[in-house]
């Protein structure tokens, strides 16, 4: 969208590679359960560096909606999300709360 949008040159190369990759057809695949990520991104030497990449200064923009919806890491594990979305959680000044959702319902009437 940010591609579409604002024409962002960088934006629209890495749109392609991830679109590549994911259909397969990324030269850099060399096995089924592996991907080379070679200039790909940015990489960052551990965790809490990228969080300060994508997210610098948290503490005192997170309730900018403008500056968030501009920030985002990828994750291919949920236990990565969680844990990503934890540390960032330790960086806000306020207490947090989790909201959990269900997908399903016991009882139709309930709908």
């Amino acid at each position: 969208m940010r591609v579409a949008l604002q024409a962002d040159e960088r934006a629209e190369m890495f749109a392609n590679k991830l679109l590549r990759l994911g259909n397969g057809e990324t030269d850099t695949v060399q096995s089924p359960d592996y991907v080379s990520l070679l200039n790909f991104g940015t990489p960052a030497e551990n965790i809490d560096i990228l969080l300060d990449r994508i997210y610098p200064q948290i503490h005192s923009n997170y309730e900018n909606h403008t500056w968030l919806m501009q920030r985002a890491i990828l994750a291919p594990h949920n236990d990565s999300v969680s844990q990503i979305n934890r540390l960032l959680a330790e960086k806000l000044p306020k207490q947090t709360h989790t909201y959990t959702a269900i997908n399903s319902i016991v009882d139709e009437e309930q709908a």
